[in-house]
């Protein structure tokens, strides 16, 4: 029996111009939709070296070749996979005798199945858990609150972060009373990419029955992460709730091994709460080597070291 195929096929389009013989190819698509396309091969516009390549299809147009400026020439057999928008390389290098793999890490997509239930009072949030490997292995979800009197929040606080999928909330008493309180959450990877937040679910609370009004917060500052770094790491730090007045100057400065600064990352004051700042080396054309953070905020003072490593 004939069976009946329905649609139309595109006209045909060059993607890759080339003036050597064995050619690799790889394809891929990411679960946004876009269709990659990696090869390898001495290019027209690259005769004498070959060299990895990447061209992507959004369903309507092909993006313009990008050479990976750090491959090496010889490669061969290439291979390619992803999992979910991220990519997945590997080839042969024969010049050098190795195998070599190069990953494509996109920020996580955004977590599924966000819902709340009311379990005795406590606000229990669950959610679907993400497919990527560094979400599930190193990654997490943060969640993020507001409450209102009964409108749409304008705005979210961070409320806690989580590597499993189900999160109870430590301050919130719900049921009752005609205010709302939300929760909307994301998903971070281990290298601290944060996907978009999901939609907000909500429930209604009584104000006179919280467990805990305000989160309470002393000094602190963390150590960076990634440590060693290149060219980014972020820095978290806390201010305290019990400051005399409402706001603090908090200052967070940068500084090489001789006490000479290299940039102030935060000179301004802040309000009581959690904080994260990212420091990107590139932008002060700094060498490989030990460096230091500090953070100072009326009589406190904390210093960390980092590393970066170019």
């Amino acid at each position: 029996m004939k069976r009946e195929i329905n649609g139309m096929w595109s006209t045909t389009s060059e993607l890759i111009s080339y003036s050597a013989s064995g050619l690799d190819i790889g394809i891929a698509k990411t679960s946004n939709g876009v269709v990659h396309v990696f090869y390898s091969s001495a290019s027209i516009d690259y005769p004498y070296e070959n060299s990895l390549f990447h061209r992507a299809f959004d369903g309507a147009n092909w993006s313009s070749p990008t050479k990976f400026s750090n491959n090496s020439p010889y490669t061969y057999m290439l291979s390619m996979s992803s999992m979910s928008n991220d990519i997945y390389i590997i080839w042969l290098n024969v010049l050098e005798t190795n195998v070599k793999y190069l990953q494509y890490d996109a920020n996580p997509l955004v977590p599924q199945n966000l819902s709340v239930t009311n379990v005795n009072g406590s606000a229990v949030l669950t959610w679907s858990e993400n497919l990527e490997p560094d979400v599930r292995n190193g990654g997490g979800y943060k969640i993020y609150r507001a409450r209102t009197t009964g409108g749409v929040p304008t705005s979210f606080d961070s409320a806690g972060w989580v590597s499993q999928t189900i999160w109870t909330d430590p301050d919130m008493t719900v049921g009752g009373g005609n205010y709302k309180v939300f929760w909307k959450i994301s998903a971070t990877d281990k290298r601290s990419l944060e996907s978009a937040s999901t939609n907000y679910v909500w429930l209604y609370y009584d104000p006179e029955m919280q467990k805990i009004s305000i989160k309470k917060y002393d000094y602190s500052l963390s150590e960076s992460y990634p440590n060693p770094f290149n060219p980014t790491t972020k820095i978290k730090f806390t201010i305290p709730s019990d400051i005399k007045s409402e706001k603090s100057n908090v200052k967070l400065i940068v500084f090489d091994l001789v006490g000479r600064k290299i940039a102030t990352l935060v000179n301004e004051s802040k309000s009581s709460g959690e904080y994260e700042v990212e420091f990107n080396a590139d932008k002060y054309g700094l060498s490989s080597g030990v460096y230091f953070y500090q953070l100072n905020s009326g009589n406190y003072t904390a210093t960390k070291k980092f590393v970066y490593l170019r």
